[in-house]
């Protein structure tokens, strides 16, 4: 596989570049070249590029080779997109959830050593097809909560349930399928401005003739966040 083969010869480009940091430009050149030629690139076109020109052309056919790997149609295997990470993607990973995020490109590029297009590129990629980021509200500001329901279904019809519930977008703005012991089929989030609207969302998706049971937790305060752990991403 090309995006297997890249991603290789990519980690063996770094390795190479990190262990001659005083070799200078010519070293690099070489090994980037080398790189190329193993990939299948024709020596009469690369050895007409300068070395930032043949930096550029290694990135952009690593990148365009994982992001179909990404596009592929059917469901993906799992992990597969992970698998085609070189060593600088996964610390480039670990920097964005260790930092939810907030961290910057050009810190990034300082910290880890390596050329601030070269971050905004792999960074581009990794926010497309590796992590979530989303804006959730803070209930408590416009003087509002939220509350987890846990959602009990009959006779196969908990797709159909969930359906319904999304389309209650007015007080529901979450609904997961899940997998419990105790026959939980789909866990919601609501908003609700206090125990009586609370009370009322209830009553109303309970309501929905296709559920058996509905129990809820109502979220009272945040007691603390943890990063992700980026342990998991192995190195």
């Amino acid at each position: 596989m090309l995006s297997n083969r890249v991603a290789k010869q990519f980690d063996v480009l770094e390795s190479q570049k990190e262990a001659s940091m005083g070799g200078g430009q010519l070293q690099s050149y070489s090994h980037i070249r080398e790189a190329l030629l193993e990939m299948g690139a024709k020596s009469s076109v690369i050895d007409q590029l300068s070395l930032p020109a043949l930096t550029a052309v290694f990135e952009i056919v690593r990148e365009c080779s994982t992001a179909s790997q990404a596009k592929k149609p059917g469901r993906p295997k799992r992990g597969a997109l992970a698998e085609n990470l070189s060593s600088l993607d996964k610390k480039i990973l670990k920097a964005l959830l260790s930092s939810t995020g907030t961290v910057s490109s050009a810190t990034l590029s300082r910290e880890l050593g390596v050329p601030l297009s070269t971050v905004h590129r792999r960074r581009k990629w990794i926010e497309s097809y590796l992590v979530d980021k989303s804006y959730t509200l803070k209930a408590e500001s416009f003087g509002m909560r939220t509350a987890e329901l846990f959602i009990s279904t009959k006779n196969g019809s908990t797709s159909a349930v969930a359906g319904e519930l999304l389309r209650m977008c007015d007080v529901v703005y979450s609904v997961w399928r899940t997998m419990s012991e105790s026959g939980i089929d789909l866990a919601a989030k609501v908003i609700c401005r206090d125990h009586e609207d609370l009370a009322n969302i209830l009553e109303r998706i309970s309501s929905i003739s296709s559920i058996d049971k509905v129990r809820w937790c109502n979220y009272i305060r945040v007691v603390g966040r943890n990063n992700y752990p980026s342990s998991s991403i192995p190195m």
